[in-house]
Protein backbone atom coordinates (compact mmCIF):
# COMPACT_ATOMS: atom_id res chain seq x y z
CA UNK A 1 0.00 0.00 0.00
CA UNK A 2 2.07 3.40 -1.21
CA UNK A 3 0.06 6.39 0.33
CA UNK A 4 0.43 9.34 -1.35
CA UNK A 5 -1.68 12.93 -0.92
CA UNK A 6 -4.94 13.25 0.57
CA UNK A 7 -7.09 15.55 2.53
CA UNK A 8 -8.10 14.07 5.94
CA UNK A 9 -8.01 10.22 4.49
CA UNK A 10 -8.83 7.37 6.76
CA UNK A 11 -7.78 3.76 6.08
CA UNK A 12 -9.82 2.56 8.59
CA UNK A 13 -11.36 -1.46 10.08
CA UNK A 14 -14.95 -1.38 9.95
CA UNK A 15 -15.26 -2.68 13.97
CA UNK A 16 -12.19 -0.54 15.39
CA UNK A 17 -11.99 -0.07 18.75
CA UNK A 18 -13.09 2.75 21.12
CA UNK A 19 -11.47 6.02 20.42
CA UNK A 20 -8.82 6.63 23.44
CA UNK A 21 -8.54 3.31 24.17
CA UNK A 22 -5.39 0.93 23.37
CA UNK A 23 -6.28 -1.78 21.30
CA UNK A 24 -5.25 -5.45 21.68
CA UNK A 25 -4.47 -8.38 19.80
CA UNK A 26 -7.96 -10.10 20.96
CA UNK A 27 -9.31 -7.50 19.12
CA UNK A 28 -7.81 -8.67 15.94
CA UNK A 29 -10.44 -10.42 14.13
CA UNK A 30 -12.60 -6.84 14.58
CA UNK A 31 -9.41 -5.37 12.29
CA UNK A 32 -9.27 -5.10 8.34
CA UNK A 33 -5.86 -6.73 7.34
CA UNK A 34 -3.14 -5.17 5.42
CA UNK A 35 -0.47 -7.27 5.14
CA UNK A 36 2.70 -7.56 2.17
CA UNK A 37 4.84 -10.34 1.56
CA UNK A 38 7.84 -7.48 0.43
CA UNK A 39 8.77 -3.67 0.69
CA UNK A 40 6.93 -2.29 3.90
CA UNK A 41 2.84 -2.43 4.53
CA UNK A 42 2.39 0.95 4.49
CA UNK A 43 4.46 3.72 2.80
CA UNK A 44 4.73 7.03 1.87
CA UNK A 45 5.09 8.96 -1.44
CA UNK A 46 7.31 11.97 -1.06
CA UNK A 47 4.75 14.56 0.20
CA UNK A 48 2.18 12.61 1.16
CA UNK A 49 -0.01 14.58 3.97
CA UNK A 50 -2.89 14.35 6.28
CA UNK A 51 -3.41 10.36 6.36
CA UNK A 52 -4.69 9.07 9.24
CA UNK A 53 -4.60 4.43 9.64
CA UNK A 54 -6.99 3.77 12.38
CA UNK A 55 -8.23 -0.05 13.58
CA UNK A 56 -6.51 -1.61 11.50
CA UNK A 57 -3.88 -4.96 11.60
CA UNK A 58 -0.91 -4.29 9.53
CA UNK A 59 1.73 -7.42 9.60
CA UNK A 60 3.93 -9.22 7.30
CA UNK A 61 2.84 -12.43 4.97
CA UNK A 62 3.28 -15.17 6.87
CA UNK A 63 7.08 -16.23 7.26
CA UNK A 64 7.84 -12.74 5.77
CA UNK A 65 10.54 -10.98 7.48
CA UNK A 66 10.09 -7.11 6.67
CA UNK A 67 12.22 -3.86 7.41
CA UNK A 68 9.26 -1.52 7.63
CA UNK A 69 5.57 -2.24 8.55
CA UNK A 70 4.88 1.52 8.32
CA UNK A 71 7.20 3.72 6.54
CA UNK A 72 6.60 7.45 7.46
CA UNK A 73 9.69 8.99 5.12
CA UNK A 74 13.25 7.52 5.28
CA UNK A 75 15.82 8.91 3.39
CA UNK A 76 14.19 12.78 1.98
CA UNK A 77 16.58 15.63 1.58
CA UNK A 78 14.57 18.57 1.86
CA UNK A 79 11.40 19.34 3.67
CA UNK A 80 8.86 19.50 1.17
CA UNK A 81 9.44 15.85 0.51
CA UNK A 82 8.98 15.19 3.69
CA UNK A 83 5.31 13.30 4.69
CA UNK A 84 3.26 15.71 7.40
CA UNK A 85 0.13 15.56 9.03
CA UNK A 86 0.07 11.62 9.49
CA UNK A 87 -1.47 9.53 12.47
CA UNK A 88 -1.11 5.60 13.51
CA UNK A 89 -4.23 5.12 15.48
CA UNK A 90 -5.60 2.26 17.33
CA UNK A 91 -3.74 -0.62 14.73
CA UNK A 92 -2.17 -4.01 15.51
CA UNK A 93 0.83 -4.12 14.17
CA UNK A 94 3.08 -6.78 14.57
CA UNK A 95 6.27 -8.79 12.76
CA UNK A 96 6.22 -12.25 11.96
CA UNK A 97 6.08 -14.70 15.23
CA UNK A 98 9.07 -16.74 14.67
CA UNK A 99 10.80 -14.18 12.13
CA UNK A 100 10.05 -11.14 13.64
CA UNK A 101 10.52 -7.30 11.65
CA UNK A 102 13.17 -4.66 12.07
CA UNK A 103 10.66 -1.87 12.62
CA UNK A 104 7.24 -1.58 13.63
CA UNK A 105 6.89 2.34 12.39
CA UNK A 106 10.01 4.62 11.00
CA UNK A 107 8.35 7.72 12.16
CA UNK A 108 10.26 10.57 9.80
CA UNK A 109 7.59 13.17 9.33
CA UNK A 110 6.45 16.58 10.48
CA UNK A 111 3.46 16.16 12.48
CA UNK A 112 3.14 12.75 13.10
CA UNK A 113 1.85 10.56 16.00
CA UNK A 114 1.51 6.99 17.02
CA UNK A 115 -1.46 6.56 19.76
CA UNK A 116 -3.96 3.80 21.16
CA UNK A 117 -1.79 1.06 19.47
CA UNK A 118 -0.16 -2.18 19.90
CA UNK A 119 3.39 -2.94 18.11
CA UNK A 120 4.71 -6.75 19.01
CA UNK A 121 7.14 -9.00 17.50
CA UNK A 122 9.96 -6.50 16.18
CA UNK A 123 12.81 -8.78 16.57
CA UNK A 124 16.31 -9.52 14.79
CA UNK A 125 19.07 -11.53 14.78
CA UNK A 126 22.39 -9.64 14.28
CA UNK A 127 20.78 -5.91 14.01
CA UNK A 128 19.18 -3.26 15.89
CA UNK A 129 15.23 -3.64 15.89
CA UNK A 130 12.69 -0.71 16.71
CA UNK A 131 8.78 -0.93 17.40
CA UNK A 132 9.10 3.23 17.04
CA UNK A 133 12.25 5.17 15.14
CA UNK A 134 12.56 8.55 13.74
CA UNK A 135 15.83 9.97 12.47
CA UNK A 136 14.65 12.07 9.29
CA UNK A 137 11.90 14.02 10.63
CA UNK A 138 11.68 17.50 12.54
CA UNK A 139 8.49 16.55 14.53
CA UNK A 140 6.65 17.49 16.06
CA UNK A 141 5.82 13.58 17.31
CA UNK A 142 3.01 12.06 19.76
CA UNK A 143 3.86 8.53 20.83
CA UNK A 144 0.89 8.46 23.37
CA UNK A 145 -0.65 5.25 24.89
CA UNK A 146 0.76 2.05 23.32
CA UNK A 147 1.99 -1.06 23.99
CA UNK A 148 5.64 -0.95 22.20
CA UNK A 149 7.68 -4.17 21.96
CA UNK A 150 11.06 -4.25 20.38
CA UNK A 151 14.29 -5.98 21.08
CA UNK A 152 16.81 -3.66 19.84
CA UNK A 153 15.78 0.07 21.12
CA UNK A 154 12.05 -0.32 22.01
CA UNK A 155 11.54 3.16 21.17
CA UNK A 156 14.45 5.84 19.46
CA UNK A 157 15.23 9.35 17.95
CA UNK A 158 18.61 9.03 15.94
CA UNK A 159 20.59 6.21 15.02
CA UNK A 160 20.96 7.47 11.31
CA UNK A 161 22.49 10.96 10.11
CA UNK A 162 19.62 12.75 8.93
CA UNK A 163 19.73 13.47 5.25
CA UNK A 164 18.32 17.29 5.68
CA UNK A 165 20.85 19.17 7.04
CA UNK A 166 20.46 20.74 10.82
CA UNK A 167 17.55 18.37 11.32
CA UNK A 168 16.95 17.06 14.69
CA UNK A 169 13.72 15.41 15.86
CA UNK A 170 12.18 17.91 18.07
CA UNK A 171 8.64 18.80 20.08
CA UNK A 172 8.38 15.01 21.01
CA UNK A 173 6.17 13.44 23.38
CA UNK A 174 6.04 10.21 24.72
CA UNK A 175 3.46 9.49 27.27
CA UNK A 176 1.36 6.64 28.98
CA UNK A 177 2.85 3.71 26.98
CA UNK A 178 3.81 0.38 27.78
CA UNK A 179 7.53 0.10 26.11
CA UNK A 180 8.41 -3.72 27.66
CA UNK A 181 10.66 -6.49 26.15
CA UNK A 182 9.05 -10.25 26.51
CA UNK A 183 10.53 -12.91 28.89
CA UNK A 184 10.22 -14.77 25.89
CA UNK A 185 12.87 -13.33 24.34
CA UNK A 186 15.60 -13.73 27.21
CA UNK A 187 17.82 -17.03 27.32
CA UNK A 188 17.07 -18.44 31.28
CA UNK A 189 13.53 -18.13 31.44
CA UNK A 190 11.13 -20.59 31.84
CA UNK A 191 9.29 -19.04 29.13
CA UNK A 192 12.57 -18.53 26.58
CA UNK A 193 11.28 -19.65 23.31
CA UNK A 194 14.90 -20.53 21.85
CA UNK A 195 15.80 -17.27 19.52
CA UNK A 196 18.68 -15.10 20.47
CA UNK A 197 17.34 -11.76 19.37
CA UNK A 198 19.76 -8.66 19.59
CA UNK A 199 18.20 -6.75 22.73
CA UNK A 200 19.69 -3.12 23.83
CA UNK A 201 17.71 -0.83 25.47
CA UNK A 202 13.86 0.32 26.02
CA UNK A 203 14.36 4.42 25.35
CA UNK A 204 17.52 5.87 23.30
CA UNK A 205 17.89 9.17 22.29
CA UNK A 206 20.52 9.63 20.27
CA UNK A 207 19.20 13.35 18.20
CA UNK A 208 16.59 14.64 20.29
CA UNK A 209 15.58 18.25 21.33
CA UNK A 210 12.54 19.11 23.37
CA UNK A 211 11.28 15.62 24.31
CA UNK A 212 8.88 15.36 27.03
CA UNK A 213 8.48 11.44 28.81
CA UNK A 214 5.79 10.82 31.30
CA UNK A 215 3.75 8.39 32.71
CA UNK A 216 5.21 4.91 30.99
CA UNK A 217 6.25 1.67 32.03
CA UNK A 218 9.58 0.92 31.28
CA UNK A 219 9.81 -3.08 32.29
CA UNK A 220 12.28 -5.57 30.32
CA UNK A 221 16.48 -4.47 29.52
CA UNK A 222 18.85 -7.27 30.68
CA UNK A 223 22.54 -7.60 29.08
CA UNK A 224 22.81 -9.02 25.53
CA UNK A 225 24.23 -6.61 22.82
CA UNK A 226 24.64 -4.00 25.28
CA UNK A 227 25.10 -3.46 29.28
CA UNK A 228 21.65 -3.30 29.76
CA UNK A 229 20.43 0.37 30.79
CA UNK A 230 16.83 0.47 30.57
CA UNK A 231 16.88 4.19 29.42
CA UNK A 232 19.78 6.01 27.12
CA UNK A 233 20.15 9.79 26.39
CA UNK A 234 23.90 9.18 24.54
CA UNK A 235 24.47 11.94 21.49
CA UNK A 236 25.25 10.69 18.44
CA UNK A 237 26.41 11.97 15.34
CA UNK A 238 26.16 8.27 13.65
CA UNK A 239 27.97 8.07 10.92
CA UNK A 240 30.17 11.51 11.01
CA UNK A 241 27.63 13.24 9.12
CA UNK A 242 25.96 15.33 11.33
CA UNK A 243 28.22 17.44 13.84
CA UNK A 244 24.58 19.37 14.89
CA UNK A 245 22.99 16.22 16.32
CA UNK A 246 22.47 16.88 20.20
CA UNK A 247 20.40 15.68 23.12
CA UNK A 248 18.83 18.44 25.05
CA UNK A 249 15.39 19.58 26.95
CA UNK A 250 14.56 16.66 27.83
CA UNK A 251 12.16 15.98 30.61
CA UNK A 252 11.64 12.13 32.10
CA UNK A 253 8.92 11.72 34.57
CA UNK A 254 6.35 10.15 36.30
CA UNK A 255 7.49 6.95 34.50
CA UNK A 256 7.85 3.49 36.43
CA UNK A 257 11.28 1.47 35.24
CA UNK A 258 11.46 -1.63 36.58
CA UNK A 259 13.36 -5.11 35.84
CA UNK A 260 16.07 -3.94 34.24
CA UNK A 261 19.92 -4.57 34.61
CA UNK A 262 20.89 -0.61 35.11
CA UNK A 263 19.00 2.41 34.93
CA UNK A 264 19.75 5.60 32.89
CA UNK A 265 22.48 5.80 30.86
CA UNK A 266 23.95 9.61 29.44
CA UNK A 267 26.57 10.78 27.68
CA UNK A 268 27.54 14.30 27.41
CA UNK A 269 29.24 14.03 23.60
CA UNK A 270 29.67 11.36 20.82
CA UNK A 271 33.25 10.24 21.86
CA UNK A 272 33.88 9.08 18.20
CA UNK A 273 32.45 12.01 15.90
CA UNK A 274 31.92 15.20 16.31
CA UNK A 275 28.91 16.42 18.46
CA UNK A 276 26.86 19.39 20.22
CA UNK A 277 26.46 18.69 24.22
CA UNK A 278 24.03 16.68 25.90
CA UNK A 279 21.99 19.44 28.21
CA UNK A 280 19.31 20.26 30.34
CA UNK A 281 17.85 16.96 31.13
CA UNK A 282 15.21 16.62 34.24
CA UNK A 283 14.40 13.12 35.55
CA UNK A 284 11.70 13.61 38.81
CA UNK A 285 9.59 11.61 40.14
CA UNK A 286 10.37 8.10 38.94
CA UNK A 287 10.48 5.21 40.33
CA UNK A 288 13.13 2.48 39.68
CA UNK A 289 12.57 -0.77 40.75
CA UNK A 290 13.93 -4.64 40.65
CA UNK A 291 17.28 -2.75 38.85
CA UNK A 292 19.95 -5.65 38.84
CA UNK A 293 20.28 -8.77 40.89
CA UNK A 294 20.98 -12.50 39.69
CA UNK A 295 18.49 -12.37 37.37
CA UNK A 296 19.62 -9.49 35.12
CA UNK A 297 23.10 -9.59 35.64
CA UNK A 298 25.16 -6.75 35.12
CA UNK A 299 26.36 -4.07 37.89
CA UNK A 300 22.77 -2.87 39.03
CA UNK A 301 24.19 0.84 37.98
CA UNK A 302 21.16 3.58 39.00
CA UNK A 303 22.81 6.42 36.65
CA UNK A 304 25.78 6.56 34.69
CA UNK A 305 26.92 10.16 33.77
CA UNK A 306 30.08 10.50 31.19
CA UNK A 307 31.82 12.63 28.83
CA UNK A 308 31.26 15.98 30.32
CA UNK A 309 27.27 16.53 30.50
CA UNK A 310 25.55 20.25 31.70
CA UNK A 311 22.22 21.41 33.51
CA UNK A 312 21.33 17.64 34.61
CA UNK A 313 18.65 17.37 36.90
CA UNK A 314 17.75 14.40 39.31
CA UNK A 315 15.06 15.17 41.99
CA UNK A 316 12.85 13.38 43.80
CA UNK A 317 13.21 9.98 42.28
CA UNK A 318 12.86 6.65 44.79
CA UNK A 319 15.11 3.54 43.69
CA UNK A 320 15.27 -0.17 44.62
CA UNK A 321 18.75 -0.87 42.85
CA UNK A 322 21.81 -3.25 43.74
CA UNK A 323 24.99 -0.92 42.13
CA UNK A 324 26.31 2.39 42.69
CA UNK A 325 23.51 5.96 42.69
CA UNK A 326 26.11 7.37 40.08
CA UNK A 327 28.92 5.91 38.48
CA UNK A 328 30.75 9.02 36.66
CA UNK A 329 33.51 10.11 34.53
CA UNK A 330 35.46 13.19 32.43
CA UNK A 331 35.34 15.65 31.78
CA UNK A 332 33.37 17.42 34.74
CA UNK A 333 29.70 17.66 34.58
CA UNK A 334 28.44 21.24 35.03
CA UNK A 335 24.98 22.28 36.71
CA UNK A 336 24.18 19.05 38.57
CA UNK A 337 21.76 18.88 40.85
CA UNK A 338 20.74 15.56 43.05
CA UNK A 339 18.14 16.26 45.39
CA UNK A 340 15.18 14.75 47.67
CA UNK A 341 16.04 11.20 46.00
CA UNK A 342 15.39 7.85 47.79
CA UNK A 343 18.53 5.46 47.03
CA UNK A 344 20.44 2.81 48.04
CA UNK A 345 24.22 3.33 48.66
CA UNK A 346 25.25 -0.40 48.07
CA UNK A 347 28.85 -0.72 47.84
CA UNK A 348 30.40 2.94 46.32
CA UNK A 349 27.69 5.22 46.05
CA UNK A 350 28.29 8.13 43.89
CA UNK A 351 31.33 6.78 42.83
CA UNK A 352 33.75 8.73 40.37
CA UNK A 353 36.47 6.51 37.63
CA UNK A 354 39.50 7.02 39.43
CA UNK A 355 39.17 9.90 41.96
CA UNK A 356 37.31 8.12 44.52
CA UNK A 357 33.49 8.16 46.11
CA UNK A 358 30.95 10.49 47.71
CA UNK A 359 32.51 14.18 48.47
CA UNK A 360 35.67 13.34 46.42
CA UNK A 361 33.58 12.04 43.14
CA UNK A 362 31.76 15.32 43.41
CA UNK A 363 34.58 17.95 43.71
CA UNK A 364 36.24 16.23 40.96
CA UNK A 365 33.10 15.34 38.45
CA UNK A 366 30.76 17.51 39.38
CA UNK A 367 32.02 21.25 40.84
CA UNK A 368 29.56 23.33 42.24
CA UNK A 369 26.99 20.51 42.52
CA UNK A 370 23.95 21.06 44.91
CA UNK A 371 23.69 17.69 46.52
CA UNK A 372 20.63 17.72 49.21
CA UNK A 373 18.15 16.22 51.14
CA UNK A 374 18.64 12.78 49.53
CA UNK A 375 17.88 9.51 51.62
CA UNK A 376 21.20 7.61 50.83
CA UNK A 377 20.00 4.22 52.11
CA UNK A 378 23.27 2.14 54.00
CA UNK A 379 25.63 4.99 53.52
CA UNK A 380 27.92 7.26 55.59
CA UNK A 381 27.29 10.83 56.73
CA UNK A 382 31.33 11.13 56.85
CA UNK A 383 31.68 10.90 53.01
CA UNK A 384 29.06 13.06 51.47
CA UNK A 385 28.00 16.68 51.87
CA UNK A 386 26.16 17.92 54.47
CA UNK A 387 22.14 18.06 54.28
CA UNK A 388 21.38 14.57 53.67
CA UNK A 389 19.95 11.86 55.06
CA UNK A 390 21.31 8.11 56.34
CA UNK A 391 20.22 5.15 56.99
CA UNK A 392 21.32 1.71 57.49
CA UNK A 393 18.29 -0.05 55.94
CA UNK A 394 15.09 0.30 53.95
CA UNK A 395 13.20 -0.67 56.92
CA UNK A 396 13.45 2.79 58.42
CA UNK A 397 12.73 4.42 55.31
CA UNK A 398 9.06 3.39 56.28
CA UNK A 399 7.54 2.62 52.94
CA UNK A 400 3.83 1.49 52.99
CA UNK A 401 5.07 -2.10 52.12
CA UNK A 402 8.09 -1.80 49.83
CA UNK A 403 7.59 -5.59 49.27
CA UNK A 404 4.40 -5.02 47.17
CA UNK A 405 5.99 -2.22 45.68
CA UNK A 406 4.21 0.50 47.63
CA UNK A 407 6.57 2.96 48.23
CA UNK A 408 4.51 5.79 49.86
CA UNK A 409 6.08 6.71 53.12
CA UNK A 410 4.12 6.11 56.14
CA UNK A 411 3.32 8.62 58.27
CA UNK A 412 5.85 7.69 60.87
CA UNK A 413 8.76 8.09 58.33
CA UNK A 414 11.04 10.49 59.50
CA UNK A 415 10.76 12.03 55.95
CA UNK A 416 7.53 12.82 55.33
CA UNK A 417 7.66 16.33 54.04
CA UNK A 418 11.65 16.52 54.73
CA UNK A 419 12.28 17.71 51.31
CA UNK A 420 13.53 20.82 49.92
CA UNK A 421 10.20 22.10 48.71
CA UNK A 422 8.79 20.74 52.13
CA UNK A 423 6.83 17.56 50.31
CA UNK A 424 8.14 14.04 50.96
CA UNK A 425 11.54 12.72 50.17
CA UNK A 426 11.55 10.41 47.30
CA UNK A 427 9.00 9.72 44.96
CA UNK A 428 5.14 11.20 44.86
CA UNK A 429 3.34 7.73 44.42
CA UNK A 430 0.30 9.50 44.09
CA UNK A 431 1.11 12.02 41.24
CA UNK A 432 3.09 9.01 39.61
CA UNK A 433 0.52 6.44 39.27
CA UNK A 434 -2.35 8.79 38.44
CA UNK A 435 -0.11 10.59 35.13
CA UNK A 436 0.62 6.59 34.41
CA UNK A 437 -3.34 6.01 34.88
CA UNK A 438 -5.65 9.01 34.85
CA UNK A 439 -8.71 8.10 36.70
CA UNK A 440 -7.31 5.20 38.65
CA UNK A 441 -4.37 4.29 40.75
CA UNK A 442 -2.38 2.97 38.01
CA UNK A 443 -1.32 -0.28 39.34
CA UNK A 444 -0.33 -2.58 36.47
Amino acid sequence: MRVRNGNGNTASGAKAATAGARIDPGQASQLAKLEAASGSVVKTAPGAHHYRLSGLEIRPTDGVFLYNLVEFGSAETSADELPHHVIVERCFIHGDPRRGARRGVALNAAHAAVIDSYIADIKEVGADSQAIAGWNGPGPFKIANNYLEGAGENVMFGGVDPRIRDLVPSDIEIVRNHVAKPLAWRPGEPTYAGTPWTVKNLLELKNARRVRVEGNLFEGSWVQAQIGFAVVFTVRNQDGRAPWSVVEDVIFANNVVRGATSGVNIHGRDNINPSQPTRRVVIRNNLFADIGGPRWGGEGRLFQIVDGTSSIVIDHNTAIHIGNIITAEGPPHRGFVFTDNIVAHNTYGIAGTGVGTGTQALDALFPGAVVRRNVIVGGSSAQYPRDNFFVRSWAQVKFEDLSQGRVRLTEGSPFRRAGLDGTDVGVDDNTLMQTIRPGGDGRR
